[in-house]
């Protein structure tokens, strides 16, 4: 039961079990307010709710609405589903309530249930709801089927957890709320569908697993989904309190037992269906979304500012200060349940203004795949590489920054006016260009998202341009490729000796230059001049002579991979690297 697990078990052991088979994806909250398309339908909800998901989120939101919003605040930019649940409150002695941050949710889709492989994905026009919010205590009565005797309460659908230093228990209500890390809410969708409803107000549509995350789907309910769980972290220890204060949701509830969640299906059905059968049954995942390849093509990892909260479409505070909880709310102790006239307000009210919802465009969020053309005709995208901020960049030759107007394709279009083959995109802003890539990049072949390459373009919002000491790189296929960079074996009276490493301090003290139009034969002058036997370049631009190598340490070759800042034309040099040089010597010195 969900009561034994501790607080780390129940985020794993309820999600893994058995097999590491599901996705995670994180959901910022696109709209806060007492809107509920599947209870009210173009009304006004009787409590708050949080809701993460599609933009066109609304008191008469359906699947194809939401689909056709502009995006949505989750991850994965072809799930426009809707998820909302309770606002949590804490209440002031004298009655006033403030609710309780909280920055999003997290979403599970999971591969259980004994016959999983045979699962079907959700229909369009599907939503449900777990959880009952007229609850004031566990109903230890209501229970799964299960083929094996008793089943298991479906109180166990929602758990409290309280993130401290000390693992404790989740429990089906809220206790223990001193909790630095946060107090999240769970909550654990129905997974077995009668396959002939996409909604039944008693929610009769649906049924639990046998063991509520896993087991058998009841013979009334044939046909399994991938599970869904559903997380939510409240900032409990952020909010000052008092004497007398407590927590209570916008059900009108103090003990937690009233949260639940509904879900209103807005995926792109193609990518889900894909997505259930390629990753929510791959044993050996591990829940990242670089992992399931469907899920990569619309990812964007500034899901929360791509797709900003909304302003709610019923005009009523429901966040800060307030004087009471948002509608007609009573609060209800328990252990009895909630009526109607506990939650509803009564016909003598005004209600408030509704505003109705839009229906917007799709944003066309364009996501560039490793191999694949992207931008400009003959250029692909060759995937988002680790850089620096020093002469050892991935691309040296030219950079060109633009804080408002810089595309992916006027970076491409500006690196193959100079007849560079390479262009590379960082910080949104700035744009580079080369004829090789150098210094060793890392390109993560997996997928661009790993790479954090999630600047926004500043001339084009729908697209990235690289990332912090990241950068997008982009190759030209019909450019040829130039002779790649080399270290010089000789310069004049000097023998290379090899790339030599800088342990404990400078391995040539006798004499040293710096300059913009260094190479090894710049620094064999130098050094002949004052008639040292070695000399080494290093980092680029810099020359250092001596009368013997102080700590001499053979370093791999390949350190030493910053180009010679004086390298003109086709001749491209190594000069050092980072405490790393190339060391000459001559022996009639």
């Amino acid at each position: 039961m969900v009561s034994k697990y501790s607080a780390f078990a129940v985020a794993f052991a309820a999600l893994l079990g058995d097999a590491n088979a599901f996705w995670r994806m994180n959901c910022a909250n696109i709209m806060f307010g007492r809107i509920d398309p599947i209870v009210n339908p173009g009304g006004i909800a009787s409590h708050a709710h949080t809701v993460q998901g599609g933009s066109n989120f609304g008191v008469s939101s359906t699947g194809v609405s939401l689909a056709n919003g502009e995006c949505t605040s989750c991850e994965i930019q072809d799930d426009k589903s809707a998820y909302w649940t309770p606002m949590l409150y804490y209440q002031y002695p004298n009655g006033s309530f403030i609710d309780v941050k909280q920055s999003g949710s997290v979403v599970y889709y999971i591969g259980r249930g004994n016959n999983k492989t045979n699962s079907v994905p959700f229909p369009e026009g599907f939503r449900m709801i777990s959880g009952d919010s007229n609850a004031r205590s566990y109903d230890n009565v209501t229970r799964t089927v299960s083929k094996y005797g008793i089943g298991r309460p479906i109180a166990d659908r929602v758990s409290w957890a309280c993130l401290s230093g000390t693992p404790g228990k989740s429990v089906p209500y809220i206790n223990n709320t001193d909790c630095y890390a946060g107090l999240r809410a769970q909550v654990h969708f129905q997974s077995c569908w009668n396959g002939v409803d996409l909604y039944k107000s008693d929610q009769s549509h649906v049924a639990y697993l046998s063991d509520i995350d896993n087991g058998d789907c009841p013979p009334t309910h044939p046909f399994l989904f991938t599970h869904i769980f559903l997380e939510t972290s409240f900032t409990v220890n952020s909010v000052s309190r008092v004497e007398g204060g407590r927590f209570v949701l916008s059900t009108g509830d103090p003990t937690g037992y009233s949260y639940h969640a509904d879900f209103q299906n807005g995926w792109n059905m193609t990518t889900f269906a894909r997505a259930q059968r390629e990753c929510s049954y791959n044993e050996k995942s591990s829940g990242d979304l670089n992992e399931c390849a469907v899920l990569v093509e619309s990812y964007t990892k500034n899901y929360g500012s791509r797709c900003p909260t909304r302003n709610s479409t019923v005009d009523e505070p429901v966040r800060g200060i307030l004087p009471k909880l948002p509608g007609c709310i009573k609060i209800v102790e328990g252990p009895q349940r909630a009526t109607s006239a506990d939650v509803n307000c009564p016909s003598s009210v005004t209600p408030p203004k509704i505003t109705p919802t839009e229906d917007g465009k799709p944003l066309d969020i364009r996501f560039p795949q490793i191999g694949k053309q992207f931008g400009l005709p003959d250029w692909q995208y060759v995937g988002c590489s680790n850089d620096s901020s020093s002469a050892s960049r991935v691309l040296n030759a030219v950079v060109t920054k633009n804080a408002t107007g810089m595309t992916v394709e006027t970076c491409q279009a500006y690196c193959f006016g100079k007849g560079y083959k390479y262009a590379g995109l960082e910080l949104g802003t700035e744009c580079y260009c080369d004829s090789y890539m150098l210094n060793n990049p890392v390109i993560n072949k997996g997928s661009w998202t790993q790479g954090m390459c999630y600047y926004q373009c500043s001339g084009d919002k729908l697209t990235y341009c690289g990332g912090q000491a990241r950068v997008d790189l982009y190759v030209n296929t019909k450019l040829p490729q130039l002779p790649f960079p080399k270290t010089q074996s000789a310069s004049g009276k000097y023998v290379h000796k090899g790339c030599m490493a800088e342990i404990t301090g400078r391995i040539l003290r006798n004499a040293s230059t710096t300059g913009d139009t260094m190479t090894p034969d710049v620094c064999a002058k130098f050094c002949l001049g004052r008639r040292f036997k070695w000399f080494g370049v290093e980092y680029g631009r810099e020359c250092y002579c001596g009368d013997r190598v102080v700590n001499q340490t053979i370093a791999d070759p390949g350190d030493c991979n910053i180009l010679c800042a004086g390298n003109r034309g086709n001749t491209q040099t190594y000069c050092g690297g980072a405490s790393r040089a190339n060391v000459y010597f001559s022996s009639t010195l």
